[in-house]
């Protein structure tokens, strides 16, 4: 045959073509390349780091999102991090995001970001100075941003509160978590998940547990993965319906539906999605 007849001359054609195409002396002098197409001098330490801080921070992130009994399949608006000691490159950033199911990563450089503070008057060094005026510090105190006056206690050794100076052994700085923030720390390491959800992100929540919803039905039914669907969904709430008329395209290729609408149905398959009962219709097309 043709091909068992050139089989002898393809690794000199190969050759021929690698030198016209680079211009290089042969493909037998160049160095092999490296894991995944990367060049052979590429520091597989780094990658080996980048890919550690990858796990240690999902991890944490997981950790974080588990404490706070928030969905795995809610995406969330941001991750904030602290990862002392290496920069994230942008494939692994994007690794981590898509990970933590987050919109976006947000860099902090020290756990008192990640906190709120709360500082409270020292009675027993204030009262025997002040007197009557350490209820006006108590009441400023309150009013004032927590981190800033730490900040400042730190930075310059003093803060000055209604008309008062104050130093460290004056006042009690107490550390607590955001509310909406769920936060997750080892050595020095941490993630802190924001919790504050929005009506896109609600309705995309919803999207996500509506698709898993049908591919469990499409097992149930044992349908084959090619198999194309009509989806009908009846008795629909209001999270599901504005999930569906968001994102219904989106739902419509996860599921392999070829129809996916809202409306009656005549007999059908009971679903729970996000707290709302379903009742859908799911017949083969193709």
């Amino acid at each position: 045959t043709t091909a068992q007849l050139l089989a002898p001359f393809c690794p000199f054609l190969a050759d021929e073509l690698y030198v016209a195409l680079t211009g290089e002396e042969s493909v037998h002098l160049t160095d092999w390349p490296g894991a995944c197409g990367a060049p052979s001098s590429a520091p597989a330490a780094a990658v080996i780091e980048q890919m550690a801080a990858a796990r240690r921070l999902v991890g944490l992130g997981r950790a974080a999102r588990s404490e706070a009994r928030a969905r795995v399949r809610q995406p969330l608006r941001r991750a904030m991090l602290l990862h002392p000691g290496i920069d994230l490159d942008d494939e692994v950033r994007r690794e981590v995001a898509d990970e933590l199911n987050v919109k976006a990563l947000e860099e902090v450089s020290s756990l008192a970001e990640l906190m709120t503070w709360q500082v409270v008057p020292n009675f027993r060094a204030l009262g025997p100075r002040l007197g009557p005026r350490v209820n006006k510090v108590k009441a400023a105190l309150a009013g004032a941003d927590g981190a800033e006056v730490r900040r400042q206690l730190e930075t310059q050794g003093w803060v000055e509160v209604a008309g008062e100076r104050l130093g460290p052994g004056d006042v009690e700085v107490r550390a607590g978590h955001h509310e909406e923030l769920a936060l997750a720390q080892d050595g020095g390491w941490a993630v802190a998940l924001d919790l504050e959800l929005d009506d896109d992100l609600e309705r995309e929540g919803t999207a996500r547990e509506l698709i898993r919803g049908l591919n469990d039905l499409r097992k149930r039914l044992d349908l084959a993965l090619t198999d194309r669907v009509a989806v009908r969904i009846a008795s629909a709430g209001p999270r599901v319906t504005a999930a569906v008329e968001a994102h219904g395209e989106w739902i419509a290729a996860e599921v392999l539906a070829t129809i996916l609408v809202l409306g009656d149905v005549d007999g059908g398959h009971d679903l729970e999605v996000d707290g709302e009962h379903l009742v859908v219709s799911l017949r083969v097309t193709g």
